[in-house]
C-alpha cells in the first residue's frame, strides 16, 4: 500500500491528503455544533469541546504523538514554524489589508450575488443570540485552523516542494473554491471569485513566510 501511494503523482497525493486532513478536522466540530443547536441551545456548551479538538488536531498534524515514523513528515507538511516579530507584523498588515479588499469586493458584487445561506439562517434565527455569537466565533476558528492546515499546509506545501509556488497556489485555490460549494451553498461566479482571491492571498502569504502561522 505504501509503495502504491508513493507511485501516485505528488499533486494527486497532495489533493487527497489535504482534503482528508481538512475533512477529519471538520467532522467532530460539525457534530458538536449540530448537537448544540438541537439540544440545550440556550448554552453554547459545545465551544469548549471544539476548542479542545482544535488543540488536539493542531498537535497531531503538526507532528506530535504516534506514530513516530510519520512525525517528521506531519510537521513538515503542516509547516508551522514560529514567525519572527517582523514577519508576524507584516503578515498581519498584508492579511488585514487583503481581507478589507475582499470585503469591499464582496460589497461591490453583492447586488449580483445570490443569497445562499438559508440553511444557516433557519438555524440561527431559532437560537439565543449569546449562543449564536459564541458558536460563530468558534466556527470561524474551526474554518481558519482546519482549512488552512489542510489546504495551505498539507496540500500547497507538498505541491510547492515539487512544482513551485505558482502551480501549488493555482491547484490549491481550485480545490479550495470547489470545497466551499454544496447543498448549503450553490456555486455562483461572484462568490467563487471572492473565495479564489482569498485563497491566492493566503497562498502567497504562506509561501513568502514559509509558515502556516502567517495566514492566521
Amino acid at each position: 500500500m505504501k509503495r502504491l501511494w508513493q507511485r501516485l503523482p505528488v499533486v494527486v497525493r497532495a489533493v487527497i491528503l489535504g482534503s482528508v486532513v481538512s475533512g477529519i478536522g471538520h467532522q467532530p466540530p460539525g457534530v458538536l455544533f449540530y448537537a448544540n443547536f438541537q439540544w440545550w441551545r440556550a448554552v453554547p456548551w459545545s465551544a469548549p469541546f471544539v476548542i479542545l479538538w482544535l488543540w488536539l488536531f493542531w498537535q497531531y498534524f503538526g507532528g506530535r504523538w504516534w506514530p513516530a515514523s510519520t512525525s517528521q513528515a506531519r510537521a513538515e507538511d503542516l509547516a508551522a514554524p514560529p514567525l519572527s516579530p517582523r514577519m508576524w507584523r507584516w503578515s498581519l498588515i498584508a492579511g488585514g489589508l487583503g481581507m478589507i479588499s475582499i470585503a469591499l469586493l464582496g460589497g461591490v458584487l453583492s447586488p449580483i450575488t445570490p443569497k445562499t445561506f438559508k440553511v444557516f439562517y433557519s438555524i440561527f434565527v431559532r437560537t439565543p443570540f449569546p449562543t449564536v455569537v459564541v458558536e460563530v466565533i468558534t466556527l470561524s476558528a474551526v474554518a481558519g485552523i482546519v482549512e488552512e492546515a489542510g489546504f495551505r499546509g498539507y496540500m500547497q506545501g507538498m505541491i510547492e516542494r515539487r512544482h513551485g509556488p505558482l502551480v501549488a497556489i493555482a491547484i490549491t485555490t481550485f480545490c479550495f473554491v470547489m470545497v466551499h460549494f454544496g447543498a448549503e451553498q450553490v456555486m455562483n461566479p461572484p462568490r467563487a471569485l471572492g473565495i479564489a482571491v482569498a485563497s491566492v492571498m493566503y497562498g502567497v502569504l504562506r509561501h513568502l513566510s514559509r509558515s502556516m502561522r502567517s495566514v492566521y
